[in-house]
């Protein structure tokens, strides 16, 4: 079995390439073969929402800030990220961008992991937030769930399990994918490179 561990921030609009291109990758493999591991990152971007109540934050504001650019900048790097979604289910109209609430979104994927949807609700949180706008709020996210939300002591123990091991390996940035715990790709990967990598990954097993 080819082990894909993947740490993503669905708020993040280079996590979000990357996940679109791994999963164009993966249609082109044996899945029976892969399994794919999804973990959260927790990035500024995340770690700035509703940063001490100040309602003009945005993440215009950060990338602009981060890069020390222009709006003009920043509106031109998004029209580049929309380009490298052409053909996703994904689209980004930086103008009606809302900020997700301060939750626990790590805690959530793993209750989503413990019950086989980590994929599915990555896919649920992304196209929420980038494709159709909406507000994430607790009540949004328990949405998803059909069964009453209850983080367990277990889902938090994993959770800070994961934390460690990016301490442990040393990721201090997202999208960072990990093949089968030896081959590290960090930022954006073309989906030609991914296909490369995991079949090589596959024919050595």
């Amino acid at each position: 079995m080819t082990k894909i561990e993947c740490w993503i921030n669905p708020f993040n609009p280079y996590s979000l390439i990357a996940k679109s291109n791994l999963d164009k990758a993966l249609a082109h493999l044996e899945l029976s073969t892969i399994e794919v591991e999804w973990k959260w990152f927790t990035d500024p971007i995340e770690q700035s929402f509703n940063s001490e109540g100040d309602s003009t934050w945005s993440i215009q504001n950060y990338y602009a800030t981060s890069f020390d650019q222009s709006d003009v900048w920043v509106s031109l790097l998004f029209e580049d990220f929309n380009r490298q979604l052409l053909g996703s289910d994904y689209s980004i109209d930086l103008e009606k961008i809302a900020l997700p609430h301060a939750l626990q979104y790590s805690q959530y994927l793993k209750l989503a992991e413990t019950l086989g949807k980590a994929s599915e609700f990555l896919e649920f949180l992304m196209l929420e937030f980038w494709q159709k706008n909406k507000e994430l709020t607790e009540s949004t996210v328990n949405a998803f769930f059909t069964e009453e939300t209850i983080i367990s002591e277990s889902v938090l123990e994993l959770v800070k399990d994961d934390f460690l091991l990016t301490e442990e390996l040393g990721i201090s940035e997202a999208p960072m994918i990990i093949v089968n715990e030896e081959i590290g790709l960090c930022g954006i990967q073309p989906i030609e490179h991914l296909v490369e990598v995991i079949s090589m990954a596959q024919s050595d097993q």
